[in-house]
């Protein structure tokens, strides 16, 4: 077939350290022509002043977009725009702080080519690079890489590394944009693409991860929290699940409108419930009572987790 049209994006947000190296490697992409699309959240340091002074001087033949957020959108909503935004048949996703081998974009376009454009989520596994671009092993995906189990796919917190991911056009266009916005991007597309069954494995890392980075990073790896601070990011994660649970819901309703798979609504209806208890109990343990009620269960096994977490810092 003949060669898609490509659009490469990179979504940045305050990572001014990063973002220089991570443009000049799409810019030494061994294809083209392509769209790059260049998209910064409104970020607070000095990241979209070095894209621009980046990209000044390019004559190349690739077609250079460049965003700047006027308020800071946030993931969910920045993924969204910056799909809309895309015109390409073979959209491929970056990060401000990873690194593009040059040889991504080609390798990518022969495998769109041997599916047709049939629609598609492509990922692989990553090489992972600390703060100063040193290598450190790969990364290697724990999902999609056989054959994919939908109902394990349904209920699972994790699925492909999103650094390493690609969509072809008719995969996005099967989906409106995510709906629920403290959901993680991978988390929904991982799910739609199983649905679809859409997902391919890429066995050669064509990306540089950045390991050990960043404010989420920080805060999950910060050792000698207090209870407080635990108690918040577990909050914070159980309403990041709540959304992506409600997320595939809504996903399964808009793919099976006659609600065939009774089953999986279930499955993933019960894992939303647990995240919603234990997001209750921390702050109002008397609403999750009334919210797991039906459950009783689920709702003691819940209680006891959080009591667990609580005992190690009270003795």
């Amino acid at each position: 077939m003949a060669s898609p049209s490509v659009t490469l994006i990179i979504c940045s947000y305050n990572q001014a350290a990063y973002i220089k190296e991570s443009v000049e490697a799409v810019l030494k992409q061994t294809y083209s022509p392509i769209e790059i699309i260049i998209s910064d959240d409104c970020s607070t340091d000095s990241t979209f002043q070095i894209i621009e002074q980046t990209v000044a001087q390019y004559t190349g033949p690739n077609e250079i977009v460049l965003n700047r957020n006027d308020i800071n959108l946030g993931l969910i909503e920045h993924v969204n725009k910056v799909f809309r935004m895309a015109k390409g048949d073979l959209i491929i996703g970056s990060a401000g702080d990873d690194v593009c081998l040059p040889e991504r974009i080609a390798t990518m376009v022969d495998l769109y080519k041997k599916r047709n454009g049939k629609p598609t989520l492509f990922h692989g596994d990553v090489i992972k690079i600390d703060k100063n671009s040193n290598e450190l092993g790969v990364l290697e995906a724990s999902w999609g890489t056989n054959s994919v189990d939908l109902s394990d796919t349904a209920v699972r917190g994790s699925l492909y590394i999103g650094a390493s991911s690609a969509f072809t056009r008719s995969l996005l266009d099967a989906f409106p944009p995510i709906h629920y916005k403290n959901a993680y991007e991978d988390l929904v597309w991982g799910f739609r693409a199983a649905l679809l069954d859409a997902v391919v494995y890429v066995d050669t890392p064509l990306v540089k991860y950045r390991v050990g980075v960043g404010i989420s990073w920080t805060s999950n790896h910060k050792t000698n929290k207090t209870l407080n601070e635990l108690l918040d990011q577990k909050k914070s994660k159980r309403r990041v699940f709540i959304d992506v649970y409600s997320q595939r819901l809504l996903d399964l309703e808009y793919v099976d409108p006659n609600k065939t798979y009774k089953c999986l609504r279930k499955k993933i209806q019960r894992k939303k419930l647990k995240h919603e208890i234990d997001f209750l109990l921390i702050d109002n343990p008397r609403q999750a009572i009334q919210h797991g009620w039906n459950s009783p269960i689920l709702l003691l096994s819940r209680y006891f987790a959080l009591r667990k977490v609580k005992a190690r810092f009270t003795g």
